[in-house]
């Protein structure tokens, strides 16, 4: 896969007059979106579990549910901000190892009030890598003269169903919260760092 050809001002392959070859950036960033998704959902599949495992009440884990999208609301301006400023194929890199970084970190929570603060570090990165992924497939449309972000938008919901699927079948199969959420980073990080030299 050849990802060298890159514009300098977009950061996207250079457009060849006739050229009608595969788009390496759009499917690079339908995997992000796709990576996006499963972090989320393998999150989402495990949150019962972390209520058994902490004995969390039903009141507190609001409080946790709330921290994320805390976490996600208070990094969403200022990554629009880095954005504009270094660009968000820039942004996207460092947003992603960030995420992927913060779902392993999830699994590392061994009381309630370490679960909210690594919650709030999650929403955090997820809402750093969701506003850098779509100002980028906002870029990709630009420069291709095609509306993708339907296409884009249903890659991440397979990637929560993926990553839902995935952590249902690992539970059932005597996982952990531990394991899982230290193992999917890993497969996420893999996926993400080869996408990202892409865009």
């Amino acid at each position: 896969m050849d990802c060298a050809v890159l514009d300098p001002e977009t950061g996207l392959t250079q457009r060849k007059p006739g050229d009608t070859g595969v788009k390496w950036p759009k499917w690079a960033l339908a995997m992000l979106f796709l990576a996006d998704g499963a972090g989320f959902g393998s999150w989402a599949a495990h949150v019962p579990v972390f209520k058994q495992l902490l004995h969390i009440e039903n009141g507190s884990l609001t409080l946790v549910l709330v921290s994320v999208i805390v976490g996600g609301i208070i990094s969403m301006p200022a990554t629009g901000q880095l954005i504009a400023r270094y660009g968000s194929r820039r942004v996207i890199r460092v947003a992603a190892i960030s995420y992927v970084l913060m779902i392993g970190l999830l699994a590392q929570a061994s009381s309630f009030w370490l679960l909210v603060v690594f919650a709030g570090l999650f929403g955090s990165t997820k809402g750093a890598f969701d506003i850098s992924v779509n100002a980028q497939a906002m870029a990709v449309e630009k420069h291709y003269g095609q509306s993708s972000m339907s296409f884009f938008q249903g890659c991440w919901s397979a990637g929560g169903l993926l990553g839902a699927g995935a952590a249902g079948l690992m539970l059932q199969h005597q996982g952990t919260v531990r394991a899982d959420l230290s193992i999917l980073p890993a497969y996420l990080a893999f996926a993400a760092s080869g996408r990202c030299r892409c865009l």
